[in-house]
């Protein structure tokens, strides 16, 4: 079951999150360029509901530890698409966003 607390648990440190990428970047154009870290369990464009239209970022969980930390260091500037990409730890976990204090 996808977002669960078992899979939460089992995706720290392996998840990453992708900004700045370009409107027309697909899940599986992405995941090509990610792989290249090391191997790829999940890569999904985050997309608005209504309009199905891209956000311009991403989640992509990593089978190792290894494979995210070597996304991050490796892939910050990568051009995808025809936009550099930045690559960092994945800071929401399973379930979505935490709250934000303040405002």
């Amino acid at each position: 079951f996808r977002g669960s607390m078992a899979d939460g648990e089992d995706s720290v440190g392996r998840r990453v999150y992708v900004g700045n990428l370009a409107w027309t970047t697909t899940d599986e154009g992405l995941r090509s360029v990610m792989e290249s870290a090391g191997p790829v369990l999940d890569c999904a464009v985050m997309r608005y509901g209504g309009s199905g239209r891209s956000k311009g970022c991403a989640i992509v969980t990593y089978a190792t530890i290894e494979g995210a930390e070597n996304a991050k260091a490796s892939l910050r500037d990568t051009e995808v698409d025809g936009r550099k990409i930045f690559v960092r730890e994945d800071r929401e976990g399973p379930g979505g966003p935490a709250p934000r204090a303040g405002g």
